[in-house]
């Protein structure tokens, strides 16, 4: 479904992300990980179109390079951004009509009312301003919005960043629920809640591909800890 082929983004002589190859089958869930730095957001604001890139951005085999965020937006290529953004003057319910505006003229993937099922907090607050809701709450509702807009692949950003453990396994249940109706893509610091979730894993170091393969393949925490930070296994046991 969702293709990227050597995707390099740049800022000035920066090289944030260096020929990043990858595929989301359709309705499947990637990972990519990484430590701060290692070009994780920057691939997905690459593929949203709201930073220049080199290389191709494909959906089932139509290139959405040098479109328009809102072009590929309307698409059916939804991000979800790290910090939420939710339009704080309006209420819950005005946020999700707002989200609805992306899904004109493809077929409905997700109501409001599917949205208040998969998030039944929303729907207890759906009169109450954004600005007034907790930042879980807040986050639950940047992902309902992305979910009116009727996405084919969900690009979600560091999803559980600033939340409490119990707030994030809430919104990482909502996710499972989704495998398999939608693609997702997350970036994602805490691992270990990704790797629940995805089928495969592409772990990302300084712009490069360090790793890639199942996400069985990553269960091992210090394996995983060792891609990040560039330690082989020979210098990880040095001979004695």
């Amino acid at each position: 479904m969702l293709e990227l082929e050597k995707l390099s983004v740049s800022y000035g002589p920066v090289r944030a992300v260096n020929e990043l190859s990858l595929r989301v089958p359709s309705a499947g869930a990637v990972a990519i990980l990484g430590p701060n730095g290692a070009g994780k957001t920057s691939t997905l604001r690459a593929i949203s179109g709201l930073v220049p890139h080199g290389g191709a951005v494909l959906l089932n085999g139509r290139k959405l390079s040098g479109r328009s965020p809102r072009e590929i937006a309307r698409t059916g290529v939804i991000q979800v951004p790290e910090g939420r953004r939710v339009f704080g003057s309006l209420s819950v319910e005005e946020n999700l009509h707002v989200g609805m505006v992306a899904g004109r003229g493809r077929e409905r993937r997700f109501s409001i009312s599917d949205v208040y099922d998969l998030l039944p907090a929303l729907a207890r607050m759906r009169g109450r301003a954004a600005w007034a809701l907790s930042g879980g709450e807040q986050q639950m509702l940047a992902v309902g919005r992305a979910l009116v807009a009727s996405p084919e692949v969900l690009l979600l950003d560091e999803p559980s960043l600033g939340l409490a453990p119990a707030v994030a396994d809430r919104i990482y249940d909502t996710f499972r629920q989704l495998k398999g109706s939608v693609g997702l893509v997350i970036v994602e610091q805490m691992a270990a809640r990704a790797l629940a979730v995805v089928d495969e894993v592409f772990v990302l170091r300084e712009g490069e591909t360090a790793g890639a393969g199942a996400a069985t393949e990553f269960a091992d925490p210090v394996r995983l800890a060792r891609l990040m930070i560039g330690v082989h296994e020979d210098d990880a046991h040095p001979a004695s």
